[in-house]
Parts: C-alpha cells; structure tokens; sequence
C-alpha cells in the first residue's frame, strides 16, 4: 500500500507542476516514446508518484511490483528488470532531448535513482539542461583527469606533446 501525500511543495525556482505533466505529455507522444510501452509506463509513473510526492518510496522493488507484477520477495540482485529499464529510459530520454533543444522543461532520470529530476532551462544554466549531461551523476566517484609527464618520449614523439593525459 502506498502512503498517500500531497502534492510537492513549490519553491520558487522550482519547475510548476503543471509544467512538468504538459512536457511529460510531449515526451510521452513523440515517435521515440509512442512504441516503447513499458518505458512509457516507468517515465509516467515515477513522474506521476514524484510530483504527488511520493518521489521517496521510488525504489527497485517498488518498480518491480507495480509495473512488472513482481512478488514482495523480488530479488533485484538476481533480476536486474527494473535497472535495465531504467537504463534503457535515462539512454531515451537523452535522445529525446537531443532533437527537442526547444522545450521548457527537461526530465531526466539521474543515474544511481530512480526518482526523476525537472529542469526549466531559464531556471538553471544551458550546460545543466545540455543531453550529454542529462542523468550523469556528478561527485567523488567521477574519475577526475590526470596528466603525467613524459620524460622518455624523443621530441615532438609524445602522444601528447610533452604530457600523457590518463584517467
């Protein structure tokens, strides 16, 4: 049973709920949507439990039983459906929002949750709203990018003129 919760609370420079269902919509009636039943469904119904705030009950077996018909005693461990899934809906919406550059609002799934995040492009930067971006999780497990020097190479040999880049 699920507890039952009010709608979000609206801070100021947060995306309207309104906003959020009239894009959710569009995304839901583009080609790339339309012939994905069961990422249709996962889109909708974690936008939907998120903006009826419910957004924190969002976990792996909850997603099990409520669109795969998955018994309380799901294993995620042994049956990785709703990570798939989730995987597959993060690489479409990418896509999606890669052609639609126009719209007022972005939805995307960041990695490592499965509750949605919105974002209105007047609201945060272009660079938070870009595709490539949508969905990465940012923090100390990103591997940072390191340069070594390289002192053996003969000159103009190194791979990187006088540094070796390494990640």
């Amino acid at each position: 049973m699920r507890p039952e919760r009010g709608p979000r609370p609206e801070p100021q420079d947060r995306v309207p709920d309104a906003a959020v269902r009239s894009e959710l919509e569009n995304v839901l009636a583009s080609e790339l949507f339309v012939r994905s039943e069961r990422l249709s469904a996962l889109l909708r119904f974690v936008v939907e439990e998120t903006l009826d705030g419910r957004g924190e009950t969002l976990k792996e077996a909850v997603l099990a039983h409520q669109l795969h018909g998955k018994n309380a005693d799901f294993d995620g461990a042994s049956n990785p459906i709703v990570r798939v899934e989730a995987r597959r809906l993060r690489d479409k919406l990418r896509e999606y929002y890669a052609d639609a550059t126009a719209d007022p609002v972005v939805i995307s799934l960041p990695k490592g949750s499965y509750v949605p995040a919105f974002a209105a492009p007047d609201v945060q930067s272009p660079a938070a709203n870009h595709p490539q971006t949508l969905g990465r999780r940012k923090g100390p497990r990103q591997s940072a990018l390191r340069c070594w020097p390289v002192r053996a190479w003969p000159p103009g040999m190194a791979p990187c003129s006088s540094w070796e880049w390494r990640h």
